[in-house]
């Protein structure tokens, strides 16, 4: 993240758009800039796979693909997603900036 002018205030990160099955996370999910208007913070995407979930049944592969009541898990949508990254600033009124980009789930 670049401040724009001389903003120095803290900003938190979220997405929206994310498909069943997909999760967004941020390290660290707020910041501020530093001396030189720059901070980073790291995305994290992760996705759920409807198979290699061994549920309550152990390890022995009998509920492969099976949440813990025995039912099949769909998982994430097969296909392209539209995610939007959004950060906001904490100050009153607030100021956000979206980026956004494609998720290709295979």
């Amino acid at each position: 993240m670049t401040a724009i002018g001389s903003f120095d205030g803290v900003v938190t990160f979220g997405c929206t758009g994310l498909p069943a099955g997909v999760a967004c996370n941020f390290t660290p999910p707020g910041l501020t800039t530093g001396a030189n208007g720059q901070a980073t913070s790291a995305l994290t995407i992760t996705t759920q796979s409807p198979h290699g979930s061994r549920g309550k049944g152990g390890n022995d592969g009998e509920n492969e693909g099976r949440d813990g009541d025995g039912h099949g898990r769909a998982g994430t949508p097969r296909g392209t997603h539209a995610i939007t990254v959004i950060g906001t600033s904490g100050g009153s009124p607030a100021i956000t900036h979206e980026q956004s980009f494609t998720l290709v789930v295979k």
